[in-house]
């Protein structure tokens, strides 16, 4: 007979680095994103005073728009904004470049690079 495996799926030590991780990341988010919408609406106010600017949905917003007249490509592509695309996201960002950069640098270093990068695209 075989024994099952009595290890926890997830140890203390990890779960404790993985919330330190999530501290991180919030902290470097709340610390980011003033500082990436301040430096968007100065680009906006710049742009502005040059007349430069234009009315420009943003490629979801868009897309989704143009989808109205068909209800079924109408609905999967709310799907795909509303769920897939940020899973992707986070996967890509956090999941593999955050941990690529975190076997390259500091804890902290990785989040806050990450966040900045993230905060761009």
């Amino acid at each position: 007979m075989i024994k099952p495996q009595t290890r926890p799926i997830i140890s203390f030590g990890e779960l404790k680095k993985l919330k330190g991780d999530v501290a991180w990341g919030a902290v470097t988010w709340l610390l980011c994103f003033p500082v990436i919408s301040l430096a968007a609406q100065g680009v906006n106010a710049v742009l502005s005073y040059y007349d430069l600017t234009g009315e420009a949905d943003q490629v979801a917003v868009k897309y989704l728009k143009d989808a109205l007249l068909d209800p079924m490509l109408f609905w999967s592509a709310f799907w795909l904004i509303i769920f897939v695309v940020p899973f992707v996201e986070e996967t890509l960002f956090r999941g593999f470049f955050q941990t690529w950069l975190r076997q390259r640098l500091s804890r902290a270093s990785s989040i806050i690079v990450t966040s900045l990068v993230f905060a761009g695209f």
